[in-house]
């Protein structure tokens, strides 16, 4: 027991892989093979840092995302004005995903590490299958996000203008060159301050409501929809 009161600290599903392993070298030196306390160690602590990254790529960044933005679309039915009415699919689809990773995947790698020993973990890295699972988890993630984008995000602007006696509406002007070009600049340009700029999740959503209450005032050029009269409108429909 002394030997596993060291320090050690991983993500507690992929890390599995590595108790698997130590668990099979710990019956091998039961067995008489000669595998040292620094071994068996050495292998806890050199693995913990890589797996506990790889780890949270997946759970925290793949996985919780997407099994989130999924529940949150049942729970609503797909529109933000009915969310008061609720829909327990919702996160009962979230229990069941989050639950099924915990228990399968980590059940899975801890039975590969137990049955490949202190291969396990080499062997895995250099098949690729973590990293394809990343890369394709991740551009199922961009779909999802790109759809909640369209789904969850509320964005037009009521701007008009009247030249030469015919009215300029400028949000039919974006709707016929894209539908839905505002939610998706406004999610691209989040994207870009966060991932690029490194500005913090909290400015951006002090800054969003900065600008979507400075927007709501009427001192925009409009147009009265029932009488064809100029009128002032918000930045923001």
């Amino acid at each position: 027991l002394k030997r596993h009161l060291v320090f050690f600290n991983t993500q507690p599903d992929i890390g599995g892989i590595i108790h698997g392993a130590v668990i099979a070298m710990e019956e091998e030196r039961a067995a008489g093979a000669d595998i040292s306390d620094d071994a068996i160690n050495a292998v806890k602590t050199g693995l913990m840092g890589p797996m506990a990254g790889i780890g949270d790529t997946i759970q925290q960044g793949i996985v919780i995302p997407i099994a989130l933005a999924i529940g949150m679309g049942i729970a609503t039915g797909g529109a933000v004005g009915i969310a008061t009415r609720g829909n327990i699919l919702g996160p009962l689809f979230v229990f069941v995903v989050v639950a099924a990773f915990v228990w399968g995947v980590g059940w899975l790698v801890w039975w590969q590490g137990y049955q490949q020993g202190r291969a396990a973990v080499t062997n895995i890295l250099k098949s690729g299958t973590l990293n394809r699972v990343i890369v394709g988890a991740g551009v199922l993630g961009n779909f999802i996000m790109g759809a909640l984008a369209v789904q969850f995000i509320s964005l037009s602007t009521p701007l008009a203008f009247m030249i030469g006696g015919t009215k300029f509406e400028v949000q039919a002007l974006l709707d016929s060159f894209m539908p839905n070009l505002l939610p998706l600049v406004l999610v691209l340009l989040i994207w870009w301050l966060l991932a690029k700029k490194n500005v913090s999740p909290t400015t951006i959503m002090i800054v969003v409501i900065l600008v979507g209450v400075l927007g709501s005032y009427p001192i925009w050029p409009g147009i009265d929809a029932e009488t064809g009269e100029a009128i002032k409108v918000g930045l923001f429909g």
